[in-house]
């Protein structure tokens, strides 16, 4: 690791502190654990140290790190944490983050991956208002740094509640950057390589499992016809998701569209759609609005 790069320090800093949380470990307990002084560990943490390279390696294997080189980008992905459908109150109060009571009791709805892009608009951009709603509703910043933790559904709700609040003031044209590594991890390496949107959808939709929702995605094939790529819905947020008018909420069209933007970026041409689930029934819905994102891919 490049002891002289500060952005790397901090990037590895903010890992090692959501590792360690996650684990429910102390900064003293990672010293006596790896035999390195508590100062060190408080050092690594803010990013004034970088870590040992030996060190790093014995520490993401020892804490279930699937990537060890993930010091690059600044995120982390962790084996053995449940896919959405089998995440329960249990798993929330085994893990160090302290999830709110308010939230344990509602089902895992997507993943942090799917929504880290806006995760990072919302720190730069919104620094103070985004600190004050961490304070407020006691939700750890340091789960949006595993990509694959599990959110739940009233903690995407409360989520979705400050977005709608802020997004006015947000410049998305500048900082949202749905093709960072950061908003990837492993899966960086699979998306750049793909070549086809089709292959971008199964991807993001079938290999990763990561959304909760049963939309439904259609491509518009050559010969007149559609491929549709569909998630079934998980039974427990069958009567969140037909409560809530999802198409009309910009927070929710971001997340749900994010593999529809994506594939934009492999080719223009293509023309994607979203169907929406209304009260229990796939319908498509009426143009929603998604100018934000629109004016992003512009700028990429």
């Amino acid at each position: 690791m490049n002891r002289d790069e500060p952005a790397l320090r901090l990037k590895a800093g903010r890992v090692f502190q959501a590792v360690r949380n996650f684990h429910d470990y102390g900064q003293m307990e990672v010293a006596r654990e790896f035999q390195i002084s508590q100062s060190n560990v408080s050092k690594i943490e803010v990013g004034i140290l970088a870590p040992d390279l030996r060190f790093w390696m014995e520490f993401t294997r020892a804490f279930n790190v699937k990537d060890p080189y993930c010091f690059n980008y600044g995120s982390a992905e962790i084996d053995g944490i449940p896919k959405l459908g089998h995440v329960g109150k249990k798993f929330y109060m085994s893990t160090g983050f302290r999830i709110p009571k308010c939230y344990q009791k509602s089902e895992a709805l997507i993943t942090s991956r799917k929504i880290r892009p806006l995760i990072e608009v919302f720190e730069q951009s919104l620094e103070k208002p985004w600190n004050a709603f961490l304070s407020d509703t006691g939700i750890p910043c340091g789960i949006f740094d595993i990509l694959n933790f599990p959110l739940p559904a009233l903690m995407v709700q409360d989520l979705a509640t400050f977005f709608n609040k802020y997004a006015a003031k947000i410049n998305f044209g500048v900082n949202l950057d749905i093709t960072s590594q950061v908003n990837h991890g492993l899966m960086f390496q699979d998306y750049d390589s793909i070549k086809t949107p089709l292959n971008v959808l199964k991807h993001f939709i079938h290999k990763q499992k990561e959304y909760g929702v049963d939309f439904e995605y259609a491509i518009p094939q050559g010969n007149g016809n559609e491929s549709s790529i569909s998630i079934e819905i998980l039974p427990t947020l069958a009567e969140l998701v037909s409560k809530k008018e999802l198409a009309n909420n910009r927070f929710f069209n971001i997340c749900a569209q994010y593999p529809l933007f994506l594939m934009k970026m492999k080719d223009v041409s293509t023309n994607p759609r979203l169907i929406w689930p209304s009260e229990g029934h796939r319908v498509q819905s009426r143009e929603v609005d998604v100018l934000p994102v629109t004016h992003a891919l512009r700028a990429a």
